[in-house]
């Protein structure tokens, strides 16, 4: 084994029919005072029960901790991997890459792991993840890999639509001002 290919959660491969190898760095989410994994302890469906139920409801989440990266990290080499090669959701919506490379530097010694910032998130950046697979099974190098997805980067647009702007603003995503101007 060389190379594990990772990404995280909100890259939303928990929902991808076809089967794949790469890993998933569970988010968490707080609700109530518990704590849940996003996509394991925490389906997409619970989740947008409980936001439809309350529309006020503001979620709070949680990147992994470095210390949990660092776990996670060891926990390849044991199996046998030399390399990890890790996508993430966009830094401008997440510090997951942050405990991801800092985690990084400190298991050094034991694994060679390489950031990628997607600078996406949803499906998107999961298919970022999938085709990184796909390309070290076709023997690409590291560098090989970035290029391919640098360019994928360069050509990717989302198109979304929302029932409600409410959650938007409710989480600091669209100030009440714009919301209202798109509303109207």
């Amino acid at each position: 084994m060389d190379i594990k290919v990772v990404t995280t959660s909100t890259g939303c491969l928990d929902y991808y029919s076809k089967p794949h190898d790469v890993d998933t760095i569970r988010i968490k989410i707080f609700s109530d005072g518990k704590e849940y994994l996003d996509g394991d302890t925490m389906k997409a469906e619970e989740f947008y029960k409980i936001l439809r139920a309350n529309p006020e409801w503001v979620p709070k989440t949680s990147q992994p901790s470095v210390g949990e990266m660092v776990s996670y990290f060891e926990s390849l080499a044991d199996k046998g991997y030399k390399k990890a090669f890790v996508t993430t959701i966009s830094s401008s919506l997440s510090g997951t890459i942050n405990s991801v490379t800092q985690a990084s530097l400190l298991v050094s010694d034991k694994i060679e792991v390489t950031v990628y910032d997607t600078k996406t998130v949803c499906f998107s950046e999961g298919y970022f993840a999938l085709e990184a697979d796909r390309l070290f099974k076709e023997g690409k190098s590291v560098e090989e890999v970035i290029k391919y997805l640098d360019y994928m980067k360069q050509n990717n647009t989302i198109f979304f639509a929302v029932d409600s702007l409410t959650q938007l603003v409710n989480n600091g995503r669209l100030t009440g001002a714009k919301a209202f101007l798109v509303n109207f």
